[in-house]
């Protein structure tokens, strides 16, 4: 599960050149992976619908299925696809984004995963979720929903441990 709230990914992108930047907003508006990403060519583009027809690197989407964006997010994925860099250059331009705001154990991958954590928390449905993710089963979609009903729990609970009493913070 990425630790990646949406601000800041967008703080870590402020570290990035800014004619990478579409690379990593594609990538995560779109749920994919860097080896989806790179084949994605100006030839998949479906400019009329947003569309972005993505050849999969997994088992079960290798023929090849479409991603849909946003209209603000059309406009960085225009600039994104052919990608202007190699895998390895994706990856350190990311790894030294993210070490510069103390996120050194962030993964390439791992924006991916923040598309469906990130609509998981939004209150999107399971299954719009693993629709957008292209899942094949529920279990897979699953774990983002449990990782946000744990934070929720938290919550709860934290709020029910000390709303109705007056605690000082430990070592004051």
């Amino acid at each position: 599960m990425p630790d990646l709230p949406i601000e800041r990914f967008w703080e870590i992108l402020e570290y990035v050149p800014a004619p990478l930047q579409p690379c990593y907003v594609t990538m995560a508006a779109g749920g994919l992976g860097p080896g989806e990403y790179l084949r994605c060519e100006e030839h998949h583009m479906m400019p009329l619908t947003h569309g972005l027809k993505v050849v999969g690197t997994k088992h079960g989407r290798k023929g090849g299925q479409v991603v849909y964006f946003g209209e603000r997010t059309w406009e960085w994925v225009r600039q994104a696809i052919p990608c202007p860099v190699g895998y390895y250059t994706l990856r350190a331009v990311w790894l030294r984004a993210c070490t510069a705001v103390g996120q050194q154990d962030r993964r390439l991958y791992d924006l991916r995963h923040c598309t469906a954590q990130w609509a998981t928390d939004a209150g999107m449905s399971e299954a719009r979720v693993q629709t957008v993710m292209r899942h094949k089963t529920a279990s897979m979609t699953r774990q983002y929903a449990r990782t946000r009903d744990k934070g929720e729990a938290a919550k709860e609970i934290d709020r029910a441990m000390f709303e109705k009493v007056d605690v000082k913070v430990m070592n004051e």
